[in-house]
């Protein structure tokens, strides 16, 4: 509630400021954790269908504990994106960027191209909730049978010029089981699904995947989520790092996102 406010707070003001931040530990990947940060500031422009086009610069870096070169970048650059909807969380867009490596590299996977780059990336990005909120539940905890709490999907389809002019989609599916609050603690208990797909058949991009998770929201005000899933996963395209088709394990997320 408080995040959705401060969101339609900003469609009033001229400029705006995003930071998201996630960190990611899967089994699979020998718990290695792969963090993320972007920040935008931007600015409304004109306005089309009623619906803002806006301009940002963005920065963004990514840092992992196994110092694996992919893994360990930056990007810097311009972006416009605009929303056509406003019930619905779909957002198209672009952006010019310039890359490079932040030198942190594992003497077992050497960097074959440490160059900086320049890439475009563009497409759409979904996210959607539907369903029962925190506040709505009727006691600390409920939990409820499949399609009749909540549900939220968050899909995408990117093209990366710099990944051999490759377009990659992914689509992520919870189906609520359990929703509440323990003090300021906020609770889901989820069903998951997952997918994705891309134009080049990698295999490390081409998954389908189901399991259970549960997810944590310890500030009121903060849209700081924890999440841990079990996840079995099957590689469609040959398997991951071309050996397993199939595996199965925990994964560890947490993701914070403010704007103003």
């Amino acid at each position: 509630e408080e995040t959705a406010t401060r969101q339609d707070e900003t469609q009033h003001q001229t400029f705006w400021v995003e930071i998201y931040a996630e960190s990611e530990s899967q089994q699979h990947e020998r718990y290695n954790p792969v963090s993320d940060l972007s920040v935008r500031v931007g600015i409304h422009t004109l306005k089309i269908g009623g619906k803002d086009l806006d301009l940002y610069l963005k920065g963004r870096i990514f840092a992992d504990n196994d110092r694996l070169y992919w893994n360990n970048r930056y990007e810097l650059g311009l972006g416009s994106r605009y929303r056509p909807f406003s019930d619905w969380g779909l957002i198209l867009f672009g952006e010019v960027l310039y890359g490079g490596y932040t030198g942190r590299e594992n003497p077992d996977e050497p960097n074959p191209d440490d160059a900086p780059y320049v890439d475009f990336q563009g497409g759409l990005a979904f996210w959607n909730w539907w369903g029962r909120q925190p506040w709505q539940t009727g006691q600390a905890l409920e939990a409820y049978l499949p399609f009749t709490g909540w549900r939220e999907f968050y899909g995408d389809g990117i093209y990366y010029h710099h990944a051999n002019d490759d377009l990659i989609v992914t689509a992520d599916y919870k189906e609520g089981l359990l929703l509440g609050k323990i003090g300021p603690v906020g609770v889901d208990v989820f069903m998951a699904l997952e997918a994705g797909w891309d134009t080049k058949a990698y295999a490390w991009n081409s998954y389908i995947a189901s399991g259970l998770g549960i997810r944590f929201k310890p500030f009121e005000k903060l849209d700081l989520k924890i999440g841990l899933e079990y996840l079995w996963r099957h590689f469609y395209r040959g398997g991951y790092s071309d050996i397993n088709t199939h595996d199965s394990g925990l994964g560890f997320t947490m993701v914070l996102w403010n704007g103003w």
